[in-house]
């Protein structure tokens, strides 16, 4: 079996099973037929899996809608729109998963891929992508993700830790816009191709919202503005979700309102902001309220000029008012999980049972007893790693979270970069992704892509 066909196809496949002999279709027209009604972003898919194609059998591939062909499937020569065999999945599909399986044929005369939902087949289309530089090899894909969720956190604000600027530190404050749309642009695409699936936009003060565009930097993006990269992400297939974070560590971004915790008009300046950030987003899943690290050791960490510190029933309520904003607009809260490690001290808070969080560990290490503890006191789970300390924390994380975990309690993980989408990042941004994207798919495949591509099929390049 040669290298470059095991190691071209990515994420790895749960189950691949090869044969001899490659794809030769005979002489005449080549037409990709593609089953009716697929979102925009699987037509697009589709045709450039078709473009790739032609180009490795050196023939022109031409695009074509089928209503016969029934389901999510996509189907390149060979006689009749009968698929053979039963559409599986290797592993069986884990809770919120049975929508992205697919299974991909290649035949001498005929490719076919057909998956239980739109997510499936665009997955199947990036697999097929995979094998066109190898000579589109005779083979059979059964594949699907072990988590639903795939998710990457960027930042579009900037403003959540120093109230001051500073020269030598990323984390300063900054009065200023720090986003850069085609860094944006390029880790989106890359998410994409690599089957990422779920983005978290942190807002912060980069946007001129409606309710009150006191608190925006210069520069900031307009409401149509932010609509624009959400309807982008979208359109490669990608869940936008936006957060806000009002934990008292990391809310400078809220400018005067940041003194007023605790107060009535600071909850529903709060509420205000959650509801057009939800609006502007079009009725999101999930809706990211931060709430991590609000200790007195934390602040003092940072160096604020202003502390503020909610505790005990305080710091519940905030949480329970938040909470209510985000049901109340048709959206689930998520929040990070640290609040509840067995270490802090005080009684644990009784977050609803309702809200998703996010526990969040950066170490290397093999175990990772925090997330243990939150899903045995019965909280949903989605577990962040970063590559801010070690590369290899977040396929450690990873695997852990598959081995030892429920699926039912673990739908998905997140990878954070803790650096602003600008220029001077964008190689740790691409790394971020590059590092996460394959083992959220299959927690035993390789811990990191062997080469970055963006959505087109095309290699990025590195830029000096």
């Amino acid at each position: 079996m040669a290298t470059r066909q095991t190691t071209d196809i990515y994420p790895k496949p749960h189950r691949i099973e090869r044969r001899r002999g490659t794809f030769a279709p005979p002489p005449g027209p080549l037409t990709m037929r593609l089953a009716a009604g697929p979102p925009k972003w699987v037509r697009a898919a589709t045709a450039i899996a078709a473009r790739q194609v032609g180009q490795a059998v050196r023939r022109k591939v031409t695009v074509k809608t089928d209503r016969r062909l029934a389901g999510c499937t996509a189907v390149l020569g060979g006689p009749g729109i009968e698929l053979p065999g039963k559409l599986r999945a290797e592993p069986a599909c884990p809770p919120g998963t049975a929508d992205q399986a697919y299974q991909l044929t290649v035949d001498r005369d005929r490719i076919a891929i057909r998956a239980a939902g739109w997510a499936g087949l665009g997955h199947g289309l990036m697999a097929l992508l995979d094998a066109c530089p190898a000579g589109l090899r005779c083979m059979s894909i059964a594949d699907g993700p072990r988590f639903g969720i795939r998710a990457m956190l960027l930042h579009i604000g900037y403003n959540h830790w120093r109230d001051k600027p500073s020269k030598d530190m990323v984390y300063g404050y900054s009065d200023r816009l720090r986003f850069s749309k085609p860094v944006f642009d390029e880790a989106l695409a890359l998410m994409a191709r690599l089957r990422m699936n779920l983005v978290v936009l942190d807002l912060g003060d980069a946007i001129r919202y409606r309710s009150h565009p006191e608190i925006a930097v210069k520069g900031a993006l307009t409401p149509a503005q932010l609509r624009a990269l959400v309807a982008e992400c979208r359109d490669l297939g990608v869940e936008p979700i936006p957060k806000l974070n009002f934990a008292t560590t990391h809310d400078v971004w809220l400018k005067q309102y940041e003194k007023m915790v605790g107060t009535e008009p600071y909850h529903q300046v709060c509420d205000d902001l959650i509801a057009e950030a939800i609006g502007l987003f079009d009725g999101p899943r999930f809706f990211h309220i931060g709430m991590d690290e609000e200790t007195l050791a934390h602040h003092r960490g940072l160096m604020l000029d202003h502390v503020v510190l909610r505790e005990g029933k305080a710091w519940l309520d905030a949480v329970k008012r938040f909470d209510r904003t985000v049901r109340q607009h048709g959206a689930r809260t998520w929040m990070w999980g640290d609040p509840l490690w067995p270490d802090r001290d005080g009684p644990t808070p009784a977050i609803p049972k309702r809200i998703l969080l996010s526990d969040w560990n950066y170490a290397r290490r093999m175990t990772f007893p925090t997330s243990a503890a939150i899903e045995q006191m019965g909280y949903d789970n989605v577990p962040a790693g970063a590559n801010w300390t070690y590369d290899d924390n977040i396929a450690l994380l990873t695997r852990f979270a598959a081995d030892k975990l429920r699926a039912s309690r673990n739908p998905g993980m997140l990878m954070t970069v803790w650096n602003p989408t600008v220029r001077s990042c964008r190689g740790n941004v691409l790394n971020a992704i590059s590092l996460a994207a394959g083992v959220f798919w299959n927690p035993d495949g390789p811990s990191r892509a062997p080469w970055p591509r963006d959505h087109t099929g095309g290699r990025l390049r590195p830029r000096r």
